[in-house]
């Protein structure tokens, strides 16, 4: 299984979001184990406005042949943009092997 790395700058990441990132990262690497690098980058609101900016995770993960990054999924609410930036990083490994499907069979 490949390391996962998290990067969260000044943001304390609580036990809750830290296992939903972990419990999100396992089911990818399970769903295709090809995965060689998997970094999740997880931006707090700014604290200098009124009611804060959304919380925002983006994820860097490599394929045999592929770089997949997720980014801009912002959400103000830290679980909820934790489970919208996995769920885009599926549906971009689902297209690639898609593809690659598609190009083994038209070959």
């Amino acid at each position: 299984m490949t390391e996962v790395r998290i990067q969260h700058g000044d943001l304390a990441l609580t036990g809750e979001a830290r296992a939903a990132i972990d419990e999100a990262a396992a089911k990818l690497q399970a769903y295709d184990p090809e995965i060689q690098r998997f970094v999740i980058t997880v931006d707090a609101p700014a604290s200098h406005h009124k009611h804060g900016g959304p919380y925002s995770v983006h994820i860097d993960l490599s394929l045999p042949g592929k770089n997949i990054t997720v980014s801009h999924q912002a959400n103000p609410e830290l679980m909820a943009a934790i489970h919208d930036a996995f769920d885009a990083a599926r549906r971009q490994i689902e297209d690639y092997h898609r593809r690659k499907r598609d190009l083994a069979r038209n070959a």
